[in-house]
């Protein structure tokens, strides 16, 4: 599953690439804004009633999954409303510039498009059917970026935001019905979401924060420094999709296998060896990344992309810290109904960024982002630890191997690089921090290289105890 999803992300990352190159940094920044005002909306709903439904022991019922999507619709079509007559109306007459406005009020068109799909996704992944999910996730994103691509290229720039965003939407919910037996309707009895709201709220809360933050992040950037160093930020986010991803998988099938297990041993020593195989997983992905950076900007991107070296650096940074611990510990504490830590977590990351973008960004670029996004990550780092503790105790010491491994396999794919900063560089700085990772990782973690080499998916990762039904 981990495989399926790398291989969505590295789709993502492409097209992403694609586009920015088209686009360029000031349109790209702008596009980056409206999807990801998108997804902060869509997090809103999505998370916090389904992860319910996944934590509990019993299936959802038709009627508890007809509530869900007549929720979640609703919501949709207000927020998209409410962001047309923003675009429309109200930031027009105070100064905005309409085009930018209007090119991301009009994606917002794709959250009540979106609607139908959330249920059917819930239900399989509850029962671990990861394979149809990839199905619903890989048509999208050929939606969104075949579409964009093409209209970007065909010279819509940012108008080819809301045509790609709404097609991504629609082949969701159409790859949905194909994948999934599960259909909703509408419906006025949505009480029966009262049982399932406390729960739903707070992980919902939790979950939202971080969508929220980079949605109002990219906002701020775009109001106080503009549509360039947005862009800039927007793509150094891109260029870490593979090992955030990998976080992402590993930690949201850890939700549901946690919520299984009620032995504080089990849960050690699973965590202890899932922490172990992800930190050296995410070494040799974001060593490649930091390694190879400036061979990416001058062979591939073009120079007028040169400032997403230092931000893509201190993100990948941060992440090296967070990643493995966030893989190890979030699905837990979540799972024994603990959102502490992810709720001040997310307050402390959205406080932080926002703060940067607003006083350090104007003057420093994306640079000041990416310092705040290291000290964020950190600091949420910090606080997981000291909470998860209260369930059980994970050693940090495979953790420090991992990025002392990452931190020199990077900087042998940095000499490389920046002495070849071109396309044939590229591949040779890549070879070259994949070479000091594998050195250092059969060194010093042999047999957490070794599990990661034979280890098939998440469910053996996790120890096969995931059910496979509900």
């Amino acid at each position: 599953m981990v495989a399926r999803d790398l291989a969505i992300r590295v789709l993502t990352m492409t097209g992403g690439l694609v586009l920015a190159i088209v686009l360029g940094p000031g349109a790209f920044g702008v596009w980056a804004v409206g999807l990801g005002l998108v997804a902060a909306l869509q997090a809103v709903t999505r998370s916090g009633l389904g992860a319910t439904l996944l934590r509990r022991a019993e299936a959802p019922s038709e009627g508890e999954l007809n509530a869900l999507f007549t929720f979640q619709i609703c919501f949709g079509l207000v927020a998209a409303a409410g962001g047309l007559g923003l675009a429309f109306g109200l930031l027009p007459a105070l100064g905005a510039r309409a085009e930018e406005a209007q090119a991301i009020g009009l994606a917002l068109l794709a959250l009540p498009i979106s609607s139908p799909r959330v249920a059917p996704a819930c239900v399989l992944e509850r029962e671990l059917q990861y394979v149809p999910l990839s199905v619903m996730d890989v048509t999208e994103q050929l939606a969104l970026y075949g579409v964009a691509v093409s209209l970007a290229a065909l010279g819509a720039g940012i108008w080819s935001l809301a045509p790609a965003a709404c097609a991504s939407a629609a082949a969701g919910v159409a790859a949905g019905l194909v994948v999934s037996p599960v259909r909703v309707r509408l419906t006025r009895r949505l009480g029966v979401l009262r049982r399932i709201w406390r729960f739903g709220a707070a992980f919902q809360l939790s979950e939202s924060l971080y969508a929220v933050r980079d949605g109002g992040l990219n906002l701020l950037l775009l109001t106080f420094s503009g549509a360039s160093v947005t862009g800039v930020w927007a793509l150094a986010q891109r260029l870490l999709v593979a090992p955030v991803v990998l976080f992402q998988t590993v930690g949201r099938v850890g939700f549901v296998a946690f919520s299984k297990v009620a032995s504080r041993e089990e849960d050690e020593r699973q965590a202890q060896r899932v922490l172990g195989i992800t930190a050296l997983a995410a070494a040799a992905l974001l060593a490649t990344i930091v390694g190879s950076a400036p061979a990416l900007v001058g062979g591939v991107l073009g120079r007028e992309w040169e400032g997403v070296i230092l931000p893509v650096t201190l993100a990948a940074v941060g992440w090296m810290v967070l990643g493995p611990l966030w893989v190890a510990l979030w699905g837990l504490v979540q799972a024994r109904g603990d959102l502490r830590a992810p709720l001040l977590g997310g307050a402390v990351q959205l406080v932080v960024l926002w703060t940067a973008a607003i006083a350090f960004a104007p003057r420093f670029g994306a640079e000041a982002i990416g310092a705040a996004f290291l000290a964020a990550l950190v600091a949420t780092a910090a606080l997981l630890y000291v909470n998860s503790r209260r369930f059980l105790r994970l050693r940090l010491t495979t953790l420090a191997h991992a990025a002392l491994i990452a931190t020199a396999a990077a900087a042998a794919g940095r000499a490389v690089a920046d002495q070849m900063p071109t396309l044939t560089g590229l591949p040779l700085a890549v070879a070259a921090a994949l070479a000091v990772w594998s050195v250092l990782a059969m060194a010093l973690m042999p047999r957490d290289l070794q599990m990661l080499a034979t280890e098939a998916g998440v469910s053996r990762i996790l120890g096969g105890r995931a059910p496979t039904g509900a």
